[in-house]
């Protein structure tokens, strides 16, 4: 007994003496709330900038960007909030939530159908049918909102027959053969890595209107600030850009 009494106290001067070890907390957790559309590259550019900040570590919470500012004006902690259009970081502002908010991304629309297209898809022209399903966003959401103008623009009067509330979650329709096509962020296309789903069109951009503007801001209750104002500057970066741009995102 005295023996094994002497190796446990030994075990524990040497931990006390190691600071934990690998499991040890980091110094700084930022909290990022962005829009679900960037959980892809957020989370590699999380990765990224862990592996340069070792005593940091990134934190996030994807969803709409609506949604993410009622949570910040409910009193939600985060640091940094990323939306996908201007109306609800300019809300955010307005509330005094953000401040310095600053334009990191662009977004265009694609319309993709079923692997092999079995309806014939070719452009907007066609979604007319009354033959045809098509799925896409809930017109709350950006990607609802910016589906229902480029069908307004191609003078195309009709509502998705299947809504849901993520680009993701149209593409998934599609891809389980539910829709002859849908009308998704070229970004959530541009990533999918099965074959059950062609692009058939992807806007080029020349539209402002028919884009979804990404905008970056500090928040104004944030912890660990100058750590925030760290991953706010990486993603503006040119590091953080080429990340971006990897999944298919435009520069601001």
């Amino acid at each position: 007994m005295p023996r094994l009494a002497a190796l446990a106290v030994a075990a524990a001067l040497v931990a006390a003496c190691s600071g934990g070890g690998d499991d040890s907390p980091p110094a700084a957790v930022v909290r990022v709330f962005a829009a679900s559309s960037l959980a892809g590259p957020f989370e590699d550019l999380g990765t990224r900038f862990a592996q340069q900040h070792d005593d940091v570590r990134v934190d996030f919470t994807f969803s709409a960007s609506d949604v993410l500012v009622d949570q910040v004006g409910r009193g939600r902690a985060a640091a940094v909030l990323a939306t996908a259009n201007p109306a609800s970081m300019a809300d955010a502002v307005q509330d005094g939530l953000a401040r310095g908010s600053r334009v990191f991304a662009r977004n265009h629309l694609a319309i993709v159908v079923p692997d092999g297209n079995p309806a014939g898809i070719a452009g907007f022209s066609d979604l007319r049918s009354a033959d045809v399903t098509l799925a896409m966003c809930s017109e709350e959401r950006t990607c609802g909102t910016l589906a229902r103008a480029a069908l307004d623009k191609a003078g195309v009067s009709r509502d998705g027959d299947i809504t849901r509330q993520t680009s993701s979650a149209v593409l998934d329709v599609v891809a389980r053969g539910e829709a002859d096509a849908g009308i998704v962020f070229a970004t959530t296309a541009d990533n999918d890595d099965g074959e059950d789903v062609d692009v058939v069109l992807t806007l080029d951009g020349s539209d402002p209107d028919l884009e979804a503007v990404y905008e970056i801001a500090l928040l104004s209750t944030a912890i660990a600030r100058d750590e925030a104002q760290a991953w706010v500057e990486f993603v503006l970066g040119d590091e953080g850009q080429a990340i971006l741009a990897e999944h298919g995102f435009a520069r601001p």
